[in-house]
């Protein structure tokens, strides 16, 4: 087992490969630090989202562009930041989206930040100078807790430990659709 206290890096490129580099860095960074599969898991698919997101829209060209990510274990947390030097975004900002009704009036699209929010126990963004840096955190298994004198939450942060809102899946006649178990690799 390693130490309690570690940091990782990945630089990748914002082309289409970078959603597949990520998710298998931390893939093998959850198995290498035995984080265990729901929180290897949880970083892979906001990881997946996230870097997804950053090559499709982050850039107005389409010159190659870096995108930082950095895997911070501390003894009671995991970080995950996320950097580009992008057009400015907040998706914090975004509103929460309205569940539709059945799913032939779902759209496509447009859940991946929702997905993130729910799936990191904290979220915060800023812009650092010309970077987009969000910042994802979770509490490590097998810990008690937060750690002892925890800062107070800052502006632009949000903390969520379970989805407020569940989204049934409805087919056209009404049945419930079962919920997609597959892993980061499979959704490819």
């Amino acid at each position: 087992m390693h130490s309690a206290h570690a940091r990782r890096s990945l630089r990748l490129i914002n082309d289409s490969g970078a959603i597949s580099a990520a998710s298998a860095w931390l893939r093998t960074l959850g198995d290498s630090f035995e984080l265990g599969s729901e929180l290897t898991f949880r970083l892979d698919l906001c990881a997946s989202e996230l870097v997804a997101n950053i090559v499709s829209y982050a850039f107005e060209d389409e010159a190659p562009h870096t995108l930082a990510l950095d895997l911070i274990l501390e003894p009671q947390s995991v970080k995950l930041v996320i950097a580009d030097d992008g057009c400015e975004f907040d998706p914090l900002a975004l509103p929460d989206p309205v569940a539709p009704a059945t799913l032939e009036e779902a759209s496509v699209g447009g859940l991946g930040v929702h997905l993130v929010r729910q799936f990191a126990d904290q979220v915060s963004y800023e812009r650092v100078g010309t970077r987009n840096q969000l910042t994802l955190a979770w509490t490590r298994p097998g810990r008690a807790g937060p750690a002892q004198g925890r800062a107070p939450i800052r502006r632009g942060v949000e903390r969520r430990r379970r989805p407020s809102t569940v989204f049934p899946l409805t087919a056209g006649d009404g049945t419930r659709v079962a919920a997609d178990r597959r892993r980061g690799s499979e959704r490819r």
